[in-house]
């Protein structure tokens, strides 16, 4: 079988870097399961790339003058790695630590079991903390302090500019058609969208919460993009 990645053109990786490209199963923030991330390392970072799969079922492709059949195609987008953070914290009985690389260690723990790959997450450079928690840090100890107000407002911010997004893209202008009488209608199912795809990266507890925060009703149904998501042991690089 035929596996595709695809990422976008301005982030193209170099192939004097392909060596430094893997394959980490981690635990996704949104159902808890073990879903394979591309990464690619550089000189001094760690990137991290979500696999998402663009067909539900094999396909045949036209791959230069060739068919290509049984395949599957995977759009690589970039892994904000707040949301990591947010659901390890959000689930952790611990909030003091020692140090930021105790802190790492924990995290990476929390994301995988296996030691290969706590390893080859050593280099991860995490987002500033003080976006969304409270962070005290002396000669003796490094804490961090879950602040739900602070969480919320940088996920509501991430839903406003996603709001924007959408308003002006092709499925915006079918909302404004069929929602054209009552703008608070057009203004709440666009804010229902936005919604939708965060809290595709949020551990229930806190998509709860958010939708609270944002006065939404609940759906009859969650919606999931876990069939969406590349499945575990089904990417390789090989």
């Amino acid at each position: 079988m035929k596996k595709i990645l695809i990422l976008n053109q301005t982030k193209i990786v170099d192939s004097a870097d392909l060596k430094t490209i893997g394959i980490l199963n981690l635990k996704h923030p949104k159902e808890g399961e073990k879903v394979p991330f591309l990464i690619h390392e550089t000189c001094d970072d760690l990137i991290i790339y979500e696999l998402i799969n663009y067909t539900q079922e094999t396909s045949c492709l036209f791959i230069d003058n060739y068919i290509q059949t049984d395949s599957l195609i995977y759009f690589l987008t970039k892994f904000n790695l707040c949301y990591f953070i947010i659901d390890f914290l959000t689930n952790c009985d611990q909030f003091e630590f020692e140090s930021v690389d105790e802190f790492k260690s924990k995290l990476f723990k929390y994301l995988t079991d296996s030691k290969e790959e706590f390893s080859s997450l050593s280099k991860l450079k995490l987002p500033d903390l003080k976006l969304f928690f409270d962070v005290t840090e002396d000669e003796s100890k490094f804490e961090i302090i879950f602040n739900g107000s602070k969480c919320n407002e940088w996920l509501k911010t991430k839903i406003d500019k996603l709001c924007n997004l959408i308003e002006t893209s092709n499925n915006g202008v079918e909302i404004k058609k069929k929602l054209n009488d009552d703008p608070k209608d057009k203004n709440d199912k666009i804010k229902q969208e936005a919604f939708d795809l965060i809290s595709q990266y949020l551990n229930k507890n806190i998509s709860t919460k958010l939708r609270k925060e944002l006065s939404l009703s609940s759906p009859l149904t969650e919606l999931s993009s876990e069939n969406k998501r590349a499945k575990q042991n089904v990417v390789t690089l090989d």
